[in-house]
């Protein structure tokens, strides 16, 4: 009786929480959005065009995914398709206005924020979670990125929604649906997220000892999202593979020039660190042959200086 009398209140109060909660995540959304639209308005003519603009005004010329690199065409050029396919796609309905683009990469930004606060709330309480959110929001470095056409924004965000969805006690059906989208796309853009996302998902079963089934399928639909663009790579290269600039970016960082960074100075990459004779095999190599040759070199660079190795690897965990 007692209970059903105090019904209605307590109903109330779960409504005014539920309300106050759903503000708290908007108003957070609003705090990781404002100051970017605020820079793009102020500087949106000085916009930075990085490779996925080049490849997104290729497919919509008709050409495809393709990109010249080393003076070849490359089929299955570096990582980010996703939003270069997100990026094609806005271009063929509004034109090409890449500030519509800043603009949309600028409100998945934001989402990073209330999502954060999620995670944070379900494992270290309200308080915690909303410092940590607000901090994501306004992240320098992120923030940074609001003028750059660059998908930095969309793999944070891909990858706090893994941890979000993968990271519930149990799971469900829609956890492991939303999870293994997360996690595909994720593969999609930046396959390093999806291997230390999986990693992560191993480390939850390991704790958990529960669900194993559920965590190896959530994987391989994750994966299985993939399969068609690496089929076709696989039909225009001739091998399967996600993408072949994986090993370019190993040699930058292990080589006798490499300072833990892809630059040398503001205006110079890594590649023209090296000698010319490395630098004409890079010109006469196909985009296969290249990868292998990348892999040949920093295979040879480990073997030669195992200590300025282990140096280079130190500096990058550090930076």
């Amino acid at each position: 009786m007692a209970f059903e009398a105090a019904r209605p209140l307590l109903e109330r109060r779960a409504e005014t929480l539920c309300a106050n909660r759903n503000l708290l995540l908007a108003g957070l959304f609003v705090l990781g959005l404002a100051p970017r639209l605020i820079l793009l308005a102020a500087r949106h003519a000085d916009l930075e065009f990085w490779e996925y603009e080049t490849l997104a005004r290729n497919i919509i010329a008709g050409d495809g995914y393709v990109i010249s690199r080393f003076g070849h065409l490359a089929l299955g050029f570096g990582d980010g398709n996703l939003y270069t396919f997100l990026t094609a796609a806005l271009y063929l309905v509004t034109g090409h206005h890449p500030l519509v683009v800043a603009v949309i990469q600028a409100l998945l930004a934001a989402c990073v924020a209330p999502v954060i606060y999620v995670i944070g709330e379900r494992s270290i309480g309200a308080i915690p979670a909303m410092l940590g959110a607000a901090l994501a929001a306004l992240h320098p470095g992120l923030m940074a990125y609001t003028l750059k056409l660059h998908p930095l924004g969309l793999d944070v965000l891909l990858l706090t929604l893994v941890v979000l969805w993968g990271g519930r006690a149990t799971w469900t059906r829609q956890s492991g649906l939303t999870t293994a989208l997360a996690l595909g796309m994720s593969l999609m853009t930046r396959p390093t997220f999806f291997v230390a996302c999986a990693a992560g998902l191993g480390a939850r079963w390991l704790l958990r000892r529960q669900g194993l089934a559920a965590t190896f399928g959530v994987v391989l639909l994750g994966a299985a999202i993939a399969t068609p663009w690496i089929a076709r790579n696989t039909v225009f290269i001739g091998r399967p593979v996600m993408i072949t600039t994986s090993l370019e970016d190993v040699w930058k960082g292990n080589n006798p020039n490499a300072n833990g960074s892809s630059l040398l100075t503001a205006d110079k990459d890594m590649f023209a660190s090296a000698s010319p004779e490395l630098q004409a095999r890079f010109m006469a190599a196909d985009e296969l042959q290249l990868n292998d040759l990348f892999l040949q070199e920093t295979a040879e660079f480990v073997r030669q200086q195992p200590g300025l190795f282990a140096n280079l690897v130190g500096r990058k965990f550090m930076y």
